[in-house]
């Protein structure tokens, strides 16, 4: 079951890709007119072991006293945009203050070392930094994508409130995202992850329109 459905998320990932004209949604036409089907959210979902790592291990390390049992616990630490478009500043003043300083950085310390990966999320603030660099940063930050020391994640144009904003709002924004990164670096580009973190609350309805945008998993708190 599981193949089949990654085989229509890929049918659908091409099909939005050919008609980025459209908006996210609308080559799921067969599925706006259906009923929710709540039988597929009911499959058990892979944990951290599954998933190809271990969340802790027994060792037993050596010391002055002896050799004694510890607990060694795995850390996974995702450096991640987390870019507010609008909250205690205008969407202008915190890129001036801030988000254009850290793409440039970002973009700096991932040039100077190939072993640093850096997840962005928020495309409006990508679009006005990219707009403004000249062709050397563009082809720069381009191969640090093609790398993958750069991956998009969600690729919205915001992370969008989920309470008092309308379904097609929350489509057109993403849409707006996604029709940039097709743009700029190719179909491929379309993020796999969607990342919703720290919108002040989470709704049942985005979480649906999620699970039609071909995201293979979404991280949300």
């Amino acid at each position: 079951m599981n193949n089949q459905r990654n085989d229509d998320l890929s049918m659908k990932r091409d099909n939005l890709v050919q008609n980025k004209d459209n908006s996210i949604l609308n080559f799921h036409k067969e599925e706006d007119e259906a009923h929710l089907d709540l039988d597929k959210y009911d499959e058990p979902q892979p944990g951290a072991r599954e998933l190809g790592f271990k969340e802790s291990e027994n060792r037993r390390i050596s010391e002055d006293s002896g050799p004694i049992d510890v607990i060694i616990v795995h850390v996974i630490i995702v450096p991640h945009s987390h870019c507010d478009a609008g909250w205690l500043k205008t969407f202008d003043k915190y890129y001036t203050d801030e988000v254009k300083h850290i793409l440039t950085t970002v973009t700096e310390a991932l040039t100077n070392n190939p072993h640093r990966k850096f997840g962005w999320v928020e495309i409006s603030f990508l679009e006005k930094w990219w707009i403004e660099q000249p062709d050397n940063i563009k082809n720069n930050f381009k191969q640090l994508y093609e790398n993958g020391q750069i991956e998009f994640l969600m690729g919205g144009w915001v992370s969008n409130d989920e309470a008092t904003v309308t379904y097609m709002q929350c489509i057109n924004q993403m849409t707006e995202g996604h029709r940039f990164l097709v743009r700029e670096f190719g179909p491929d580009a379309i993020p796999r992850i969607g990342w919703q973190i720290d919108p002040f609350g989470l709704s049942q309805a985005t979480a649906t329109m999620f699970s039609q945008m071909c995201f293979d998993a979404n991280a949300a708190w």
